[in-house]
């Protein structure tokens, strides 16, 4: 996969340190994934959860995008967090002021024995302390989920 080396425009404002785009990850809710489903675009939001050096994603691998990616086909996720728009005296000179995070790498399906723990992380991203409230979801309920790991860092952010 052909890696993007660098931000072009508005370069001043681009981030590639590993904590500033951790914390855009780590702020978010939804991301974006994209990936190519026989030669179409296919781009699918979804709830996520950082752990670490790896985003965690809940969704069958038996659908859609996720059973692409699932077989090995290259993904990216892209998180934004809008901070405010900038109008200005004109509308060119308007814009929005924002946060971004884009990981790409592939997906890999998580061991069975860390479903458990990949489900509570998910459920505690989303709603805090959900894990804890709820109890351990029944081994019947708990269908395929996917793990993305992202390689040593995301690439881009602004």
């Amino acid at each position: 996969m052909r890696r993007v080396k660098q931000i072009r425009r508005e370069r001043e404002r681009a981030r590639t340190d590993r904590p500033d785009l951790d914390a855009v990850l780590d702020a978010a809710a939804v991301g974006t994934l994209a990936t190519v489903v026989d030669g179409q675009p296919w781009v699918v939001p979804m709830l996520y959860a950082r752990d670490g050096d790896r985003i965690i994603l809940h969704g069958s691998t038996g659908a859609g995008a996720l059973r692409h990616v699932a077989a090995g086909a290259p993904a990216a996720l892209c998180v934004t967090l809008l901070d405010g728009i900038v109008v200005a005296d004109t509308l060119f000179d308007s814009t929005a002021n924002y946060r971004s995070a884009v990981v790409r790498g592939h997906l890999t399906v998580i061991d069975p024995a860390e479903a458990g723990y990949a489900l509570d992380l998910m459920s505690d991203a989303s709603s805090p302390a959900a894990a804890l409230r709820c109890g351990p979801a029944p081994r019947r309920s708990s269908p395929r989920r996917s793990r993305w790991r992202y390689r040593s860092s995301p690439t881009a952010g602004r």
